[in-house]
């Protein structure tokens, strides 16, 4: 193996807990991200078990992997939701663990940017850093990466992942720049790649599936879960944090704009509208 993907494999096969992974079974993993070999060859040479328990700790143990790859490198987006597909393509297979692990990877991430907004007390100081870059870009993708699989209709589970991203950014009270730099970027990748899907939970009063911040802690003071009102009050909200300044990052701009689009391209889909 002598790819970029390969490279990144064995420096990160330990600390991403990766382990599982083969580098047999990499390279085939390599393999298709280089278009050497078809999505469903992969797949199979991934996936198989003398039993279909065992091939459903595989399947697992490979969508760790292809949610990895997704939080470094965003330009393979679409190549990964189309293996998640493959391996998820047998109607048998129950998706549920898949999504926990989603949500496990997210707290874990989280984690992370808990401890470095404490110690980087200014926009200036985490821009500076090359440690924030990175866990900034990991935290971006990976929330891109997963409103696309909900799109695509991969896994639905992060759609949830909204409003945690939501209740820190839009609806927070007094954001940090470097708070918003992290959860508005990742409301924002949200509501740009999966609007039609957030909408849809809106317009049937979904429940985000957990208790929320307190009213006290959030501008948002309606009910808990997904609304139409509490959509109309995000729409605005990106606008408002977009157009008053003081984010100091471009790309987190850049994508609320993007995504304030997507709304409303998303509303008028839903009214027959272009």
């Amino acid at each position: 193996m002598s790819s970029e993907y390969a490279a990144w494999f064995t420096a990160h096969k330990d600390d991403l807990s990766l382990g599982a992974i083969s580098d047999e079974a990499f390279s085939v993993f390599d393999q298709f991200l280089g278009s050497e070999i078809t999505v469903t060859a992969a797949a199979s040479h991934l996936v198989t078990g003398r039993t279909a328990a065992d091939e459903d700790k595989i399947r697992r143990h490979v969508f760790s992997l292809i949610v990895a790859v997704a939080e470094f490198f965003p330009d393979v987006h679409l190549q990964l939701i189309e293996l998640s597909n493959e391996i998820f393509s047998d109607s048998r297979v129950d998706r549920q663990p898949f999504g926990w692990d989603l949500r496990g990877t997210h707290d874990a991430l989280q984690a992370q940017i808990t401890e470095t907004l404490k110690s980087a007390p200014s926009a200036k100081e985490g821009a500076s850093s090359d440690s924030f870059s990175s866990l900034q870009s990991r935290w971006a993708n990976f929330h891109a990466f997963n409103a696309k699989c909900s799109a695509a209709g991969t896994v639905h589970v992060g759609e949830n992942f909204m409003i945690l991203a939501a209740e820190k950014s839009l609806e927070a009270t007094a954001p940090r720049p470097l708070q918003l730099q992290f959860y508005a970027l990742a409301a924002a990748a949200w509501l740009a790649y999966a609007a039609p899907g957030v909408l849809a939970l809106c317009r049937t009063n979904a429940s985000s599936g957990w208790h929320e911040a307190a009213a006290a802690d959030k501008l948002w003071k309606g009910k808990e879960g997904f609304s139409e009102g509490r959509w109309e009050f995000w729409k605005t909200r990106l606008e408002e944090l977009r157009t008053q300044g003081g984010i100091g990052d471009d790309e987190t701009v850049a994508l609320m704009r993007q995504a304030f689009v997507a709304m409303g391209k998303a509303e008028r889909a839903k009214r027959g509208k272009k």
